[in-house]
């Protein structure tokens, strides 16, 4: 079915239909001059930072692109919910609202995973800046740890406290709720192989008296889709060259807390190989020479694992007869 080709490649790729992001600023007629700049609103970051960061100097022309540019540059430090410049007569007006500070990060009603193991996976950290975006990112964070070991159920909330002089802690809430379990794993389509066979094939497993060992019977989309992997790897090497996985999903029942999981697959035709020869396009290395390398045999059925061994086969071939840089693709 395949035939091997001894061959130097070179591939390009070209990205076309590139997004452009274009930011609008306020032009001027003429550039201005300012005397001093004045820093407002900053407790904790010095003011001198902050004009290093603004990079318009007294004495010296600035447009509103500059002050557009001053604004960009010191969002970017994350030290800032708010930042405002204008001008006031010969003075630039440089005014911040600064983050407030995380003192503490605190987690409550957690018993199936530990604080250290939370805190590693969250960004609000103690001493950082604190941000309602950080918030509700790590909120979500907490969740989807609950949801890797099987408690999709979980309720995660937060409550911020704050302790004045712009600090505060943050306080994690949660509800750990029951462990969801796959009860089933149903294939669709296939005829070749039972169900108890593709069973085997993929790492989600059903939930069964020691399947707490390897936490496999939990869904996790993830794993899912190196399940369908799997499954194609699997028909590739026993002769299902056009096999798909048509698609993979789970069914929650609420009722009892588990999942059914189900992959529809279309196994396509089982192909055998056909007749095998290598031909060579680098000078001095016959491709007879090199066929004894292969493993694939002409009638067996089709594997994708024996023409990758096949290649790499050849490969080593041709570079003991010191053809060290010939590379070699399937056709």
């Amino acid at each position: 079915m395949s035939a091997v080709s001894a061959v130097a490649l070179s591939a390009g790729v070209m990205v076309s239909g590139a997004t452009a992001l274009q930011l609008a600023t306020v032009s001027v007629a003429e550039a201005a001059v300012v005397s001093r700049i004045e820093v407002r609103g900053n407790r904790r970051v010095d003011a001198e930072t902050i004009r290093n960061n603004v990079d318009i100097r007294p004495g010296r022309n600035f447009s509103a692109g500059d002050i557009d540019e001053a604004v960009k540059r010191l969002f970017s430090t994350g030290l800032f919910s708010d930042v405002r410049i204008n001008q006031s007569g010969s003075t630039l007006v440089v005014t911040v609202v600064e983050y407030s500070i995380v003192n503490q990060v605190l987690f409550q009603g957690n018993k199936k995973i530990k604080d250290a193991d939370l805190v590693r996976q969250i960004q609000l950290q103690p001493r950082n800046s604190f941000s309602d975006s950080l918030l509700a990112a790590d909120v979500e964070t907490i969740r989807q740890a609950y949801a890797r070991i099987g408690r999709d159920d979980a309720v995660v909330t937060s409550q911020v406290v704050d302790l004045g002089d712009n600090r505060v802690n943050v306080v994690f809430d949660i509800q750990e709720g029951g462990r969801t379990k796959i009860a089933a794993i149903e294939f669709e389509g296939n005829s070749a192989y039972s169900d108890g066979r593709l069973r085997d094939v993929v790492s989600t497993k059903r939930s069964g008296l020691f399947s707490f060992l390897s936490r496999n019977d939990i869904y996790d989309e993830d794993r899912l889709r190196a399940d369908e992997e799997m499954l194609r790897r699997f028909y590739y090497n026993h002769g299902y060259a056009d096999f798909q996985v048509v698609s993979s999903h789970a069914e929650l029942n609420e009722a009892n807390n588990t999942y059914r999981v189900v992959f529809t697959v279309d196994e396509g035709r089982r192909y055998r190989f056909g007749s095998i020869e290598v031909e060579s396009t680098v000078a001095g290395l016959d491709g007879e020479t090199l066929k004894g390398a292969i493993a694939t045999r002409e009638g067996n059925y089709y594997s994708a694992k024996s023409v990758e061994e096949s290649l790499v086969a050849l490969g080593e071939r041709a570079a003991g007869l010191g053809y060290a840089f010939a590379q070699v693709t399937p056709r």
